[in-house]
């Protein structure tokens, strides 16, 4: 798993970083927007909404996001092999992530 922050690499590492999402929200909901594919990869583009419930880490630092609610767009590729997904690479809108746990605050553009 190609993500934002680092590589994943091991099934017992794909299964911590699932645990680490469950430890972060609370709620967790993924709505999905497109699914295509060509050969042996798979596109997906999606949108997440949750709800905080611990600390979040960004290649930014770890922060305490309890009771934040944020959503956040991304775009899956999954390579697949044997009927298996053998590599995945993820993107997403981490900076509006940011925004919306207040960590940073906007400022308007100048005239």
């Amino acid at each position: 798993m190609h993500r934002p922050g680092g590589t994943v690499v091991g099934l017992d590492a794909v299964r911590a970083v699932v645990e680490h999402r469950k430890e972060t929200y609370g709620q967790f909901k993924t709505e999905i927007h497109d699914v295509f594919g060509s050969a042996d990869r798979l596109v997906a583009r999606l949108t997440h909404h949750a709800v905080g419930c611990g600390m979040w880490r960004s290649r930014f630092g770890s922060y305490d996001v309890s009771g934040k609610s944020v959503s956040w767009d991304a775009i899956a590729i999954f390579r697949f092999a044997n009927d298996r997904i053998i590599e995945e690479w993820v993107i997403r809108d981490e900076l509006g992530m940011i925004l919306q746990f207040g960590l940073v605050k906007q400022t308007s553009a100048a005239r």
